[in-house]
């Protein structure tokens, strides 16, 4: 990839942010794929009952700031459209 000049001193702060979300992402869908998608919950009452995975909110909250951040920081095929920014223009030698 070809750098296109856009990134501050500012950013990184962001580049922070976005890539601490997509550690709190990955570490939501371990534990998804190690317990499964729902599981059995037995409340005060002695009921049990099929609940999603809290941990596919987390991955779902991660994954909409990851996108967040994306887009703020031109990672995004909508952020190069914004930005002006042409494919060609970040890419070398077709990669």
């Amino acid at each position: 990839m070809k750098a296109v000049d856009l990134f501050r001193e500012g950013d990184l702060s962001t580049i922070e942010a976005y890539c601490i979300q997509i550690s709190i992402f990955q570490d939501a869908m371990e534990q998804v794929n190690e317990t499964g998608v729902t599981y059995k919950y037995t409340n005060h009452s002695g009921i049990t009952n099929v609940v999603k995975h809290p941990a596919l909110a987390v991955a779902e909250k991660a994954s909409e700031q990851i996108l967040k951040y994306a887009n703020s920081l031109g990672l995004t095929p909508a952020a190069w459209k914004r930005l002006d920014i042409k494919p060609k223009d970040i890419m070398e030698d077709g990669f």
